[in-house]
Parts: C-alpha cells; structure tokens; sequence
C-alpha cells in the first residue's frame, strides 16, 4: 500500500513585489492532508529578479490537525530586484508541489488628494472646535501604501497644532484625517499634506474663523475680519448730494483730516452716520436725517453678526490693493484670491468718498468674471453689495 502523502496549498498564490530593496510578502501553507509534512521548503525559479525567502515558519514538521497546520513564508526583495515574473516552488519530503507566481514591478507612488473639505470651507474656527480636511490615497494602482503628515508654516508655530486619525501605513485607496485646531488667528495661508513612499506633496490654503468673520489681517495686534456673506446684495451707499467730508482716497489724520480715508473703514462709517442720520459734522449737511438701516454704512453698522456690534463698511484699501496706492491687507488678497468668503462676481461698496465729486461719488471694489479686481467710483445713489468689516 502506498505511503499516504500530505496534501498542501498556499495562500495566496500570486504576490507581487516592487523593486524596493526591504519590500516584503508573506503566504501561508496550509496541510490539508492526513498526514504530517516533513520538511516544506522553497525553491526560487531563475532567473528569480532579487526576490529572496526571508523567513520560514515551517519547521522539520508541518501537522495536518488544526491549529498546528499552517505556517508563513516570508518573500523579500534584495538589493538590485528587476522588474518581471518568477516562481516559488513549496513542497515537503512527502507532500505534493504547490507554486506561488511572483510579480515583480517598478514601484508606482502613491497620489494625495483632499476628499473634503472642498476649498471655501477650509478654515479653521480659532478657540472653537477643528478643521477636518479628509486626505485620500487615491492611486489605486499605488504599489505602497503611506504615511500622512502636515507641515504648517513657520509663524503658526505653538498656535496652530495638527494631530492625525489613520494617517499612518494608509493603503491605496485609503484615507486619513488632518485635525487643525488654532488658539490664534492668522491670515490664509498654504499648507503642505506629505506622504511617504514617493508622494508628492500637496498644497492647500486654509483660512482662519475668529471673531464673527474671516480673518483678512492680522497686524499691530489688531485682527480684522469680514462678514462670511453679503448683508445686502443692493442698496444705496447714501446721501447723495451730500460730501460727509474727510474720508476721501486723499484724507490722512497725518494732513490734518478725521481719517485715513483709503484704510480706516471704522472711521469713515462713524463720520458716515454722524453726517448722514445725525445731521452733524458734514461738508454738506443733508436736509433732513437718513434713515440708518437705508444706506450701506449705516445697515454695517446696525450689524450684529456673532453677537458683536463694531461692525463698519471697509475702506477701498480694505477690500483689495487694484487702485489707489493701496498697501495694507485686505480682503482680495488674503481672502478671496484662495478661493474664501464666497465673495461672489460684482460691485461691493467701500465707506471711501471719492476726491472729485465726493457729494456724488464713493468708491466701490468691482470683482470681474476674469478673476480681476478693479476699484471705481459710483454716484452714491447706486446699489452695489455690502459686506461688514469688524477690528479686534
């Protein structure tokens, strides 16, 4: 009668390897035979690519009675592995041949790419919860999976931290969270996602939320934020016919004028409303008092967005740097440029009066289809948009 044989497989039957020196594989030989199998070892066809056995749990003895029928062998690629294909041949003293076909490729990296949020929406609530940007590995093809980390800028440091959820060995396919949370406001800025394993680098900006709005400037230890929405999308900016006086693209507390005309957006709308509703302080005094909640500084004012009421109409500087020897920050371009504030195509009124004919005409910033921004001026009896503007 003829000696019963082990009866062996492996699993899986098909691996593939890159070319990486270090990069590994593992199957599984399970006897499912009657009988023990002596001896299961491994033999590399040639021309075997670099792949080598890196280590055997099989022993002189593999048993057919569970749990003891199963053990590991361990692939692994060598120092300079080729791209192509090979064999492993498994057998025992006295067990059939099984085969595992390997696959040796050139490493393919992995692709970053953010799942959520999408870019309006990637801002921070300073004191008040996280930013959650969902990262994904989002190559399937990959041959390696990747660790995920942030690098944030410089001036952030001890006021912005960054902590992780399934950012390490994430497979391809796979997708990992990046919690921001700051204690500080800042401007928009770009942040870097890495990833091991030959990633290339991913930019994004992120945005700050303090204050009842997003933050435009950070300077001389005042924060200043804008309203997230239009608080009108139309209305008049007030007063026609009537020069409020020393908040002109020209007016300077320096030469003797109340306001900085072309930055200072909190006084020009005080002296707005004094003219305007309380009939005080004006070039030109208007006959009767305007109706506060008519006109574009005044609705600013009126304002209590996140509980605060400081709100003022920003200055033509506020809103963008296009015109008018603009040099501070402002919205345009630590905002919307990023892609925040849903700051959409139109006209926005600024509490600036225009030099010539300021009884007639105030400045407004102009946001073109093209992506441009251009400053103008328009009779006060125009209605562009509104958005409120606060300092802390």
């Amino acid at each position: 009668m003829p000696t019963p044989q082990a009866a062996i497989s492996v699993t899986p039957s098909n691996i593939t390897l890159t070319t990486d020196s270090g990069n590994s594989a593992t199957v599984t030989v399970t006897n499912n035979g009657v009988v023990d199998a002596y001896n299961v070892s491994t033999t590399l066809a040639t021309p075997n690519h670099g792949v080598m056995v890196n280590s055997t749990t099989c022993g002189s003895v593999l048993g057919y009675s569970p749990p003891n029928n199963t053990c590991t062998i361990t692939f692994e690629m060598g120092a300079g592995g080729s791209a192509g294909t090979t064999n492993a041949t498994i057998k025992g003293d006295n067990s059939n041949v099984s085969s595992v076909a390997i696959s040796v490729v050139s490493p393919v990296a992995p692709v970053l790419s953010i799942n959520s949020p999408a870019q309006p929406d990637r801002v921070i609530p300073v004191n008040n919860g996280s930013l959650d940007i969902v990262v994904v590995s989002s190559n399937p093809l990959a041959t390696s999976n990747t660790d995920i980390t942030a690098s944030l800028p410089s001036a952030w440091v001890s006021s912005v931290t960054a902590s992780y959820t399934d950012c390490t060995d994430v497979v391809p396919g796979g997708s990992c969270t990046i919690h921001l949370q700051a204690t500080s406001p800042f401007v928009a800025d770009e942040i870097t996602i890495n990833g091991t394993n030959g990633a290339s680098p991913l930019t994004t900006y992120v945005a700050f939320r303090a204050g009842g709005g997003l933050v435009f400037s950070v300077n001389g230890g005042v924060t200043k934020v804008v309203t997230e929405a239009n608080i009108s999308s139309g209305i008049i900016w007030g007063g026609y016919g009537y020069e409020v006086g020393g908040i002109n693209q020209n007016s300077t507390v320096s030469g003797g004028d109340p306001c900085d005309g072309k930055n200072d957006g909190g006084c020009n709308t005080t002296r707005i409303i004094n003219c305007l509703t309380n009939q005080d302080n004006c070039v030109n005094t208007p006959s009767s008092s305007i109706d506060i909640a008519t006109y574009a500084a005044g609705i600013c004012d009126q304002y209590n967005g996140g509980t605060f009421n400081d709100w003022y109409l920003p200055a033509i500087c506020e809103w963008s740097n296009s015109g008018n020897s603009c040099s501070i920050d402002n919205i345009y371009t630590n905002l919307r440029q990023h892609g925040f504030g849903g700051i959409v195509v139109g006209a926005y009124w600024s509490s600036t009066e225009v030099s010539t004919l300021p009884q007639d005409f105030a400045w407004y910033q102009l946001f073109a289809a093209s992506g441009n921004s251009f400053q103008g001026g328009s009779t006060k009896s125009s209605q562009p948009g509104v958005r409120c503007v606060r300092g802390f």
